[in-house]
């Protein structure tokens, strides 16, 4: 598994994944395997990822090429809150032109999140 944009790691507390970011401090923080790279360069062969996260960053991409390339499935979220829901599930699902297998609005407490996952 592939987490693009890890920050420090919150993802890597709750399961195995190899946290990937620009930010070598935060990157620092993060358990396990890290690689500092962009999710807009990624180093990695295609499809060598079953999954691939890229949790509440997507906007600072360009575009979401390279997580398609190294990702069987991938999984996309952005903040929203219960006005802007919907605007940011149809961004989410314009990103890509893979067929979208899962909508879900995930909350948790006051923080809520666009998720698909394709």
């Amino acid at each position: 598994m592939l987490d693009v944009g890890a920050g420090p790691g919150f993802l890597e507390e709750q399961i195995p994944a190899i946290a990937t970011d620009v930010d070598i401090d935060n990157l620092k923080k993060a358990k396990g395997p890290k690689v500092l790279c962009s999710g807009d360069a990624l180093p990695f062969k295609d499809k060598s990822f079953d999954w691939v996260f890229c949790v509440d960053t997507v906007h600072l991409l360009k575009d979401i090429k390279d997580l398609e390339r190294v990702g069987k499935t991938v999984v996309l979220t952005a903040f929203c809150n219960e006005h802007n829901y919907q605007e940011k599930f149809d961004w989410l699902k314009s990103l890509t032109k893979r067929k979208i297998s899962k909508e879900m609005l995930l909350k948790a407490e006051n923080e809520w999140d666009a998720a698909v996952v394709f």
